[in-house]
């Protein structure tokens, strides 16, 4: 976060912070989603606790996106 009390950009820890959630953020997303997909073309009846895993995997995704997106805006 900026200094107290400065209204100027955000420290570069901060930045980086928010660029190292989005990244996470999109992978979990991305990897979730397509090996679930994957999963679901490749076999007729997927294991459902795998399936569920991957499901929780792209959640947590998504709530890395929401924490960066959170972070950015209140770096603003």
């Amino acid at each position: 976060m900026s200094a107290p009390g400065s209204r100027g950009r955000p420290a570069a820890d901060e930045r980086e912070t928010v660029v190292i959630l989005r990244v996470l953020g999109t992978t979990g997303v991305a990897a979730g989603l397509a090996s679930a997909a994957f999963m679901l073309l490749r076999w007729s009846s997927p294991p459902l606790p795998w399936l569920a895993f991957l499901l929780v995997v792209a959640l947590v995704g998504v709530g890395l996106r929401v924490e960066a997106a959170i972070l950015a805006r209140s770096a603003r």
